[in-house]
């Protein structure tokens, strides 16, 4: 660390810039049903969902439902891909796991997902989404507005853009600026509540109310398949159920809302306190793993229904017989596994499994890691 030059200390010791997200599109996104958020991004590991970054553009512009145009904000508004790490921060990595500068928020490894939604923030863009695709070098903004906003809008988001891909050498991107009407009717009408909306939020409330007198902060609800149907989600050791149900409902009743009702979710409490702790790792990794374009990293994903394992799946742009593949897949796991192995992991991890797979973009299982 003495030879380390004044500058450099400043450049690590920068804490990772966070981005303030307008709080309309939180509000839109937690309109979205929880499974298909889950689904989308993190959790239920099949060939539909994992592959949460959309990198087929013909199939993204086919669909054109609200379904799948509500999952597509919250797939935009959490896709990590693609960035760039200065060579100065490069050099850090040989004296101090690399991983885990990031997981201390002592590295400013930045996306490129994440610069140009910055950058549209900072100029004011309103209702755009950012999908970044390393492995087709391309870059896609939603505008989910007016065509005559998305007009206006259209050709200076495009080179605000090339600006920034050429500042990190990396003009081979294509970049597609696009609109859709039908969600932006969509967007519109969660700015405007109806008297429905306020209903359903106070049937949160009185839910809440309840069940924070039981000890729980929120209940996680989810919208069923029946108009005013709610699931609560509690631990499956919880012994009151039935007199939490009959609460809410006799609070229901108070307030003539008996068309509401409410049934119950249950989950493990071993399994989501492991989400809790290997998370942070899981977002570190991501972050790391596509900080570099050294690693060739498109996208990774993590599942935690299994009993067995905390499971987290890395995608690559390798192909299975690239000439660099070992090479690339020896750094990749090096560099997982010195951050995993470290003091600060270790602590999170405790008793818990994590099973990692790292996949070609032919889908070939290139290796596996695993703390069995």
């Amino acid at each position: 660390m003495k030879n380390i030059d004044r500058k450099l200390k400043e450049e690590i010791h920068t804490k990772l810039e966070q981005i303030d997200v307008p709080k309309s599109l939180y509000k839109f996104i937690e309109t979205v049903p929880s499974t298909v958020k889950k689904n989308k991004i993190d959790e239920k590991m099949n060939k539909n969902t994992l592959n949460y970054t959309s990198n087929n553009k013909a199939k993204w512009l086919r669909k054109k439902r609200i379904t799948f145009s509500l999952a597509f904000v919250a797939t935009f508004c959490l896709f990590i891909g693609g960035a760039f790490v200065s060579p100065s921060v490069a050099q850090m990595a040989s004296t101090i796991p690399y991983l885990n500068l990031i997981f201390e928020n002592k590295l400013d490894a930045k996306p490129l997902n994440q610069e140009i939604t910055q950058a549209l923030y900072n100029k004011e863009y309103k209702n755009v989404g950012v999908r970044v695709s390393i492995k087709d070098k391309e870059v896609e903004v939603m505008v989910i507005d007016s065509e005559e906003y998305y007009t206006e809008v259209k050709s200076p988001i495009k080179d605000l853009i090339k600006d920034i891909l050429k500042a990190r050498n990396e003009e081979n991107y294509k970049i597609n600026v696009l609109n859709d009407p039908v969600l932006a009717q969509e967007w519109s009408k969660m700015n405007n509540p109806t008297e429905q909306d306020e209903e359903f939020k106070k049937v949160m409330d009185l839910a809440s109310r309840v069940l924070k007198k039981y000890g729980y902060n929120s209940f996680g609800h989810e919208t069923g398949k029946e108009e005013g149907l709610f699931y609560l989600q509690l631990p499956n050791t919880e012994t009151r159920v039935k007199e939490i149900l009959n609460e809410i409902n006799e609070r229901l009743k108070q307030e003539q809302m008996e068309e509401y009702s409410f049934k119950v979710h249950f989950y493990d409490p071993k399994i989501k306190e492991r989400e809790e702790r290997l998370e942070p790792l899981y977002r570190t990794i991501t972050k790391g793993l596509t900080a570099d374009t050294d690693f060739k990293v498109d996208g990774v994903g993590y599942s935690n229904k299994s009993k067995e394992n905390f499971y987290i799946e890395i995608r690559t742009t390798l192909s299975s017989d690239d000439p660099d593949k070992v090479e690339v897949i020896n750094k990749i796991r090096n560099t997982v596994e010195d951050f995993l192995h470290s003091e600060q992991a270790l602590k999170l991890i405790k008793e818990y499994k994590y099973k990692i797979v790292i996949f070609s973009k032919d889908k070939e299982a290139l290796k596996i890691l695993t703390n069995k």
